[in-house]
């Protein structure tokens, strides 16, 4: 009973994700678009009290942190390039 439940809820699941939309909406992309914002400005604050800490354990902790931040920020700069690319070909 159990697997026939797991291999109901997996085809579900594979079933919502062939209908998820191929491109991002306006509105999907302005947020991606705060988030890199907010991520950003997370990792200069990260870098900011690397400087004020004495602890090495810490900085380097803040400094894993900062780049953590800077990696997610650029996978979705990449993405929002991918659909304003998406966007700006399909009204052609």
């Amino acid at each position: 009973m159990q697997n026939q439940t797991q291999t109901t809820s997996s085809m579900n699941m594979a079933n919502a994700q062939s209908l998820a939309p191929g491109t991002l909406a306006v509105k999907d992309v302005q947020y991606l678009q705060d988030e890199i914002s907010w991520l950003t400005n997370a990792a200069k604050k990260c870098m900011h009290n690397i400087s004020s800490c004495q602890d090495t354990e810490v900085q380097s902790l803040l400094r894993q942190m900062a780049q953590t931040h800077i990696r997610h920020a650029q996978l979705l700069a990449g993405h929002c390039t991918n659909a304003t690319q998406k966007m700006s070909s399909s009204q052609h």
